[in-house]
């Protein structure tokens, strides 16, 4: 595990190494703390750096999230949301700048947040992981990327989510 200005960083999978055992998947991924913030722009960054580093010849950049990137630090209350987003919008267009197919799925699922027609009242919360969990399956059995995303959303459209605390939350400062 490395760190860097973003925190601790972890490795997943590297572009063409294929994991022969699922024990080592799991090793990394249990390596993943949350922080604070979802930084969507660096990550895209980096994303399509590493793919501009590939040969091939189709590039697809696929962000299944739930479509809500926030970044401390910034804005006159420390917490403004306006950058993250913007900054997310940016890091999309650069990778298509770059030649890089951009899809985007975003779950709105959580039924507290407000009506579905107000997709940007409500966040994605535990239904982001069956909707990847569906589209990767659809990729592996090598589905084009159009039917991998139209599974992804309409699942996201047919589902809702409701987060219940038993006791009350601790917010760990970083």
């Amino acid at each position: 595990m490395a760190n860097s200005v973003l925190g601790p960083r972890v490795l997943l999978r590297r572009l063409r190494e294929v994991m022969a055992e699922p024990v080592t998947a799991q090793k990394r991924l249990d390596k993943i703390v949350p922080i604070r913030s979802t930084r969507m722009g660096p990550a895209i960054r980096h994303a399509t750096h590493k793919l501009k580093m590939t040969d091939a010849k189709v590039k697809i950049l696929v962000l299944l999230s739930d479509g809500r990137p926030q970044d401390h630090g910034y804005g006159r209350d420390r917490t403004e949301k306006e950058y993250a987003i913007h900054d997310t919008k940016q890091a999309l267009n650069e990778a298509k700048r770059e030649g890089i197919t951009v899809r985007q799925v975003l779950t709105h699922e959580d039924i507290s947040g407000g009506p579905r027609e107000n997709p940007e009242e409500r966040r994605g919360l535990a239904g982001c992981l069956p909707v990847i969990k569906i589209a990767g399956a659809a990729a592996e059995q090598g589905r084009p990327l159009e039917e991998c995303a139209a599974l992804a959303e309409r699942m996201e459209a047919n589902m809702a989510t409701l987060a219940v605390a038993l006791s009350g939350a601790l917010l760990l400062e970083g």
